[in-house]
């Protein structure tokens, strides 16, 4: 998967993960708002969440989306809004190019000061909101083709980095914000998760994000969300379809394979900051993940370098 940052009037956002959760970090905080191009062929990212708001489209392709325990597939046209706070992950599919363009924002972008009626009327309601997690919409209703069309215009104006555009990119994202408040009859309830266990969940993550170039042990994994071992693995099988093990070895891979293509380090020294004790069984993991060594695909991503 690439990401490339779409510029703004008021300078370049990046997004980082780091710690607890996925980290945008803003050059301005007078501009809590970016967007990105994320480009899919067959792979995925990380099981993720984010204090911002996420809206995005598939602009070509086919993108699979999970969200808690939930799953859809998204075709070219189709949309999404993810509320904060919510666990969420994209995955492409085989020999299918997904452009997925996408903004996140802070609420604070549309309501200014929580002591305005835009914070206490349409933006608190639904950034608290239990049931409402997130809305899959397309072009088969009306206020769902207007939900797509604002985005699409507050992705153009980020993508042909059109000067002195903030107030048109908030003043579409605040119409898609209202159009959500408006048809919030159409919530999303989690199926069979409560909040405790997605919280749960979320810890875990954090352990693991924090500690995945350390070697971790499963018992690590559930103390850091006081539970035991046993409801470890039944809560990652149940709400992300994997196992602790296989979520850190994924998570040591994306991160390797960041590495390669973006640094000059050696794969040796890529193979131990990324958590993995044998350069051997990097190399085996790495070739069953992506079908290549790591050798080759650095020399495929040389350009990027």
């Amino acid at each position: 998967m690439k990401y490339y940052n779409f510029l703004t009037c008021s300078e370049q956002q990046q997004i980082v993960s780091e710690n607890q959760y996925e980290k945008t970090v803003y050059n301005t905080p007078l501009f809590p708002c970016g967007a990105y191009l994320d480009v899919y062929n067959g792979d995925s990212c990380l099981w993720h969440w984010h204090d911002e708001i996420e809206v995005g489209y598939v602009r070509d392709g086919v993108l699979n989306v999970f969200v808690n325990d939930l799953q859809y597939t998204l075709h070219k046209g189709d949309g999404i809004f993810i509320n904060t706070g919510v666990l969420h992950m994209y995955s492409g599919c085989k020999n299918i190019k997904t452009e997925f363009p996408n903004i996140v924002f802070m609420p604070s972008f549309i309501y200014g000061t929580k002591e305005s009626i835009f914070w206490t009327k349409y933006v608190q309601p639904l950034t608290e909101s239990i049931s409402l997690s997130h809305i899959i919409f397309s072009e088969d209703s009306v206020w769902q083709t207007e939900l797509l069309r604002h985005m699409h215009q507050a992705i153009e104006f980020f993508e042909h980095r059109i000067k002195d555009s903030e107030f048109q990119i908030r003043s579409h994202l605040s119409e898609m914000i209202f159009k959500i408040c408006q048809n919030n009859t159409v919530q999303l309830e989690e199926k069979g998760h409560n909040k405790i266990e997605i919280d749960r969940i979320r810890r875990m993550l954090a352990f693991i994000q924090q500690y995945y170039m350390n070697p971790i042990q499963l018992q690590q994994i559930a103390d850091s969300a006081f539970i035991s071992s046993r409801e470890c693995l039944r809560l990652f099988k149940n709400v992300l379809g994997t196992s602790p093990k296989q979520y850190v070895i994924q998570l040591r891979l994306q991160k390797a394979k960041d590495l390669l293509s973006e640094t000059t380090a050696p794969i040796s020294e890529i193979c131990a900051h990324c958590g993995f004790q044998d350069q051997s069984y990097f190399t085996k993991v790495f070739r069953e993940q992506f079908n290549t060594s790591p050798t080759k695909f650095r020399k495929s991503h040389i350009t990027n370098i």
